[in-house]
């Protein structure tokens, strides 16, 4: 990746595994949430939180999925865009 290319840092992006490298952690042709670390590396998680991350790869491991966002779900957008997708309850009123 060039500096035109360079991802932000906090930015969530989805890629798909192209190549697992010699590694078992990741399985090829599953969709993954990537979180930038440095111009070419990325956290990969299954879950859309960079703090249960399976490890650190090399972006050559992934194909960005580029969505314009119509298809995305609503849930996804609402992370997308700091909100909360969960409701704190109660127990005892």
């Amino acid at each position: 990746m060039n500096k035109a290319n360079e991802v932000q840092p906090g930015l969530m992006l989805q890629g798909t595994c192209i190549d697992t490298g010699q590694t078992t952690v990741l399985e090829k042709g599953k969709s993954y949430f990537l979180f930038p670390n440095g111009p070419i590396h990325f956290y990969v998680s299954k879950f859309p939180n960079r703090d249960s991350h399976r490890g650190c790869f090399s972006g050559k491991y992934f194909q960005i999925i580029t969505d314009t966002g119509e298809n995305k779900s609503k849930r996804f957008q609402n992370i997308e865009m700091g909100e909360n997708p969960f409701e704190q309850l109660s127990l005892f009123d």
